[in-house]
């Protein structure tokens, strides 16, 4: 039995913050209702990487059935076959990019705090595995053939609204948003997340959201009006699975109410 040892190079991700305190170059005086004011600037780039054994080809147990009982090769003394997940000796790690603004603002003497912060990321040499005909031998093959990008705001605010001697009261909150977009896949037309259990499939596609729902839908017409048969009844779209919904929000929030006693 063969063994080979892959020697990669080495693998640099870069990140960087700057923050700019204006506020500084105010002349805030004692009774000023702005008390702080400051700007974010950043950037970073992340990987992750394939499973250790992606880039070799490797041997699995297995069982094997029909219409009678399953015949396992552990009940036999043990015994492996060759992996019908093909491995891929060209992996390469997924690189995610992201560049950030923000600004933070406190007035008040700090009793309102608001945070907003604008981001974009892109996503490249996304994992995923490619179906291949059983003839070669193999399902699927693991690579490199997806990338997204993400494009998103954050808010976030803290009022101190009520504070005493031995007692505080504050409000507090965020809201986000964020719009994401499956922006290659190769060759694939589509993936399905629930690997064929459900008729109405969660999956990727170019142009969508991740988690897009895909199925069966009507005939329509050109003018979107549905495409009725003679019986008034619709008809199905006999050319393949349809967009039929969003299932991510179009934002997120939440709120809170923070009381310290002494």
């Amino acid at each position: 039995v063969g063994s080979e040892m892959c020697i990669r190079d080495s693998i640099v991700y870069p990140s960087a913050e700057l923050g700019f305190n204006w506020s500084q170059l105010l002349d805030l005086s004692t009774d000023s209702s702005l008390s702080f004011a400051k700007l974010r600037l950043a950037y970073g780039e992340v990987g992750l990487a394939p499973d250790p054994h992606g880039w070799e080809t490797g041997y699995e147990t297995a069982s094997y059935t029909s219409y009678s009982d399953g015949i396992s090769l552990t009940a036999f003394g043990g015994g492996y076959r060759l992996n019908d997940d093909q491995g891929n000796p060209y992996l390469e790690f997924e690189k995610k990019k992201e560049f950030e603004v923000g600004m933070d603002f406190r007035f008040f003497k700090n009793r309102l705090k608001l945070s907003g912060t604008w981001y974009q990321n892109k996503t490249s040499d996304m994992l995923l595995p490619i179906d291949l005909n059983p003839s070669s031998g193999f399902d699927t093959l693991l690579g490199n053939i997806a990338s997204m990008e993400n494009v998103g705001l954050e808010f976030d605010f803290d009022y101190n609204f009520f504070k005493k001697k031995d007692l505080s009261l504050s409000i507090y909150g965020n809201v986000s948003t964020n719009k994401n977009e499956i922006t290659d896949l190769g060759s694939i037309t589509s993936v399905d997340f629930s690997n064929g259990a459900s008729s109405v499939k969660p999956s990727a596609m170019v142009g969508q959201p991740v988690g897009v729902l895909l199925g069966s839908a009507a005939l329509h017409n050109p003018d979107g009006s549905l495409d009725l048969d003679a019986n008034g009844f619709p008809q199905l779209d006999t050319s393949g699975d349809k967009v039929l919904g969003d299932p991510n929000p179009d934002w997120r929030g939440a709120a809170g109410l923070r009381a310290n006693y002494k």
